[in-house]
This record gives structure tokens, C-alpha cells and sequence, in this order.
């Protein structure tokens, strides 16, 4: 079987194609059959955000770029709400929104009085220039360890972009 192939096959033929594999090849074939049911979720945006990312994934040049590549991407595929850290605020849908347009107003003023592009910015963080976006009109929220790649892209530091 292709690595393909798994995407193309029904339930019932995913379970008899998997018993009949090693337990090593049976875990990355499931592996494969839930990221690529992820990848199907996913908005436009954040399909075309991991696209690049892939792309950006071959180039890799350190083990360090690797793991931020792979952070982003799972940032994305896990498409909660809950990538910030905890705080002491209730979790509902109106906190989180207000937080991710809060965070994201802070990133565009701290990168416009920089003279920054958001281009540029993306360069700096090696993040997508989209996700840059997503994260500034508060549609996206960051990982920690994405707002520290951008605080320090900005010379700023995390709390920074935080509630005080």
C-alpha cells in the first residue's frame, strides 16, 4: 500500500489493512488517517497556512527550526481555543475572543512602531505572513511559544502582549 492509500479507503477496509500490518506500520497508518481528517477540517485559511509550513518544513536548516515548524503545525491541526497559557479568567467564548483581539492589537502596534511589515515580521519568526495576520485581527490564538518568536522578532517580551 502507498502512503496514499490510507486516505482512500472506507472504515472497514482502514481496520483490516491495519490488523494485517506490524504494530509499527499500523500506528503511523491511523496517524496518517487522523491528521489527514484534520487537514479536511480545516478552514481555508489554516489549510493554506499549513501548506506553507510544509513547504518551509523541507527547507528546515536546524533541529531548532524543525521543532518551530512542527509547533505551528500543530498549533493549527489542534485548532482550539486554548493555546494560550491558563489564566485566571472563565473560559468562555467572549473571554477567549477578547483575548485573542487583545493580543493581537498589541502585536500590530508593537510591529507598526517598529516600522515592521507584517511580511517582515513573518520572515523574523518564520511563521506565515497569513498567520501573522490571523493571530493581529484576532481570528487566531498563539501558542506561547509563537508569541515569544514574536516578541523577541519585536524586541519586546511576552507580557508584552498580555493582560497586566
Amino acid at each position: 500500500m502507498d502512503g496514499l492509500g490510507v486516505f482512500k479507503m472506507s472504515v472497514t477496509q482502514l481496520r483490516s489493512s491495519i490488523a494485517s500490518m506490524g504494530t509499527d506500520m499500523a500506528v503511523v497508518s491511523l496517524a496518517m488517517g487522523i491528521v489527514q481528517d484534520r487537514v479536511q477540517r480545516l478552514s481555508g485559511d489554516d489549510r493554506a497556512d499549513l501548506f506553507e509550513l510544509v513547504k518551509d518544513f523541507a527547507k528546515a536548516k536546524s533541529k531548532e527550526d524543525v521543532l518551530e515548524i512542527l509547533d505551528t503545525i500543530m498549533e493549527i491541526l489542534d485548532g482550539e481555543d486554548h493555546r494560550i497559557e491558563p489564566m485566571d479568567l472563565p473560559v468562555d467564548g467572549k473571554v477567549n475572543a477578547a483575548y485573542k483581539t487583545f493580543v493581537g492589537e498589541r502585536i500590530r502596534a508593537s510591529r507598526t512602531a517598529v516600522g515592521m511589515t507584517q511580511e517582515q515580521l513573518a520572515e523574523k519568526t518564520d511563521l506565515p505572513q497569513s498567520h501573522i495576520s490571523r493571530i493581529e485581527n484576532g481570528k487566531h490564538s498563539p501558542s506561547r511559544f509563537t508569541l515569544q518568536k514574536i516578541a523577541v522578532a519585536l524586541g519586546k517580551v511576552v507580557a508584552d502582549f498580555d493582560f497586566n
